[in-house]
Order: C-alpha cells, then sequence, then structure tokens
C-alpha cells in the first residue's frame, strides 16, 4: 500500500501517511489464508535446535570419521 501511494499518486509524504494510518493492519491469519504453503508453514512451528552433545571435541580426526562413518549407516 505504500508503495502504491508513493509511486502511483500525487499525495504528499504527510498525506500518504495519514492514509496509511487509517488502513487495517495485515494478520498473519489473514495472509496465510489465501496461501496453503504459508498455512501449512505456520502450523508447523520451529524445530528446536543446538549443538550436538553427542560427544567428541572434533580434533581428533579418527574419532571424526568414525562418527561420519557411524552416521551414514
Amino acid at each position: 500500500m505504500a508503495a502504491t501511494l508513493a509511486f502511483t499518486t500525487d499525495l504528499t509524504a504527510e498525506q500518504a501517511v495519514a492514509v496509511l494510518k487509517t488502513a487495517p493492519a495485515a494478520s498473519t491469519t489473514t495472509a496465510q489464508a489465501g496461501n496453503p504453503f504459508a498455512a501449512a508453514m505456520g502450523a508447523l512451528g520451529n524445530p528446536d535446535v543446538g549443538t550436538d552433545t553427542s560427544g567428541g571435541d572434533g580434533d581428533d580426526p579418527q574419532a571424526l570419521v568414525a562418527q561420519i562413518l557411524k552416521a551414514g549407516a
């Protein structure tokens, strides 16, 4: 809406801001209602990520190789 007011009208900046203040804010659910992908992704939530604490300090090349081979099996 701001881009439309800025580039397609002769309104001053103050007039455009006044128009934007009267416009209702878009809600996330309204935006997701027309986009099934956004709705599906919003329903998943965020994964719990963090550092790997499964052992090893990363300085031992043989331990790292063993860990990689174990993960691929």
